[in-house]
């Protein structure tokens, strides 16, 4: 019996230890962490095994290739017959479309993207300025960062609340939908910002102090830096939103309550909570109703998702889906609360 076990043992010792012979190498691999979109052609930017473990060295940590191909799939194929090097899709981070790209329309690039397994859904998408070949190539971060990481953090070093975190899941979320309203941060090395993509086409170039509100209204647990005029800063933290959508002769009346909590962190005099609170309350409410104008009237997109309560009001999905919310929605009427509680005075008085 000992002599079965241990010759059970053995075999299974030795199985375990052939299981690698078809594995690669990681110095043989390419590893992709964003790719890139421009109207002909498709950029992968790849980065340098030894990157990934922090070790440093001359020159960029990431090198950029360019393929001409009429689709993404097709480009990773002529991709792996120019590197020498075996491409590896699981790690990507980021999508970057150029504004050209974007405006001609990316409908089948996200299908694409929705049926590979090389693109997981809470990859970052963005849009950039001019190419994305050129801005993908002109990236520069520290030699000793990793790049991973680099790419996970980027939407958080110090923009983050003029610019809106877009997942791939966020924009393909009405793929299968007549209501394909979104928005895409907007990247380059100078600004930070929104756009407002309709029917997967750029539609236009949302105020800064929209995509702040966007992200107020949209971001569970939002916190953000608001100024009170030129007297005082506010740091506001999201308690509560409720959104209401009725329907009155085809028209949409939405109504906003918004409850804000926030800290005083700089003001140029003396403190008055209670009316630094009544002044955001008034001036907040005023942004955020000329912001849902302009969704409805200038940008004619969705962006909020107004559409998810509209639809409760009809009885079937059949009689939903002959309803024309485009046409409704440019027709809303708004009214918006604001209740804005200070809770404390601030760090830096003058």
């Amino acid at each position: 019996m000992k002599k079965l076990i241990s010759l059970l043992l053995s075999s299974a010792l030795c199985l375990a230890l052939g299981g690698c012979y078809d594995s690669n190498e990681i110095s043989r691999l390419a590893f992709v962490l964003a790719v890139g979109f421009d109207t002909d052609s498709y950029s992968f930017q790849i980065v340098k095994p030894s990157a990934f473990e922090g070790e440093g060295g001359e020159g960029s940590p990431f090198f950029t290739a360019t393929v001409n191909a009429p689709n993404v799939y097709i480009a990773m194929d002529k991709l792996n017959s120019q590197i020498s090097e075996s491409c590896d899709y699981s790690h990507i981070k980021m999508v970057i479309f150029s504004e050209e790209k974007l405006k001609k329309g990316i409908d089948k690039e996200t299908d694409a993207m929705l049926k590979s397994n090389d693109f997981h859904p809470t990859t970052r998408v963005c849009m950039c300025r001019g190419k994305a070949e050129d801005f993908m190539k002109d990236m520069k971060i520290p030699l000793d960062a990793n790049p991973a990481e680099y790419y996970e953090n980027i939407f958080k070093q110090g923009f983050t609340e003029y610019s809106p975190d877009v997942t791939l899941n966020d924009l393909i979320k009405s793929y299968n939908s007549h209501i394909t309203g979104n928005v895409l941060p907007v990247i380059n090395d100078e600004t930070a910002g929104m756009a407002v993509v309709r029917d997967y086409r750029f539609s236009d170039t949302a105020k800064p102090t929209d995509a702040f509100i966007y992200n107020l209204l949209t971001q569970q647990g939002f916190e953000g830096n608001y100024p009170i005029g030129d007297t005082a800063v506010v740091r506001f933290k999201k308690k509560n939103c409720i959104k209401r959508v009725k329907l009155s002769e085809k028209t949409p009346l939405i109504n906003l309550n918004t409850e804000l909590e926030g800290n005083i962190i700089w003001a140029e005099d003396s403190v008055d909570k209670n009316r630094i609170g009544k002044i955001a309350e008034a001036e907040i409410k005023n942004d955020i109703t000329e912001f849902l104008y302009r969704c409805s009237m200038e940008y004619r997109a969705d962006i909020l998702d107004f559409y998810k309560i509209a639809r409760t009001h009809y009885p079937t999905v059949e009689s939903w889906e002959k309803e024309d919310w485009q046409g409704l929605f440019e027709k809303s009427q708004y009214s918006v609360n604001v209740k804005a509680e200070i809770k404390r005075e601030g760090l830096n008085i003058n």
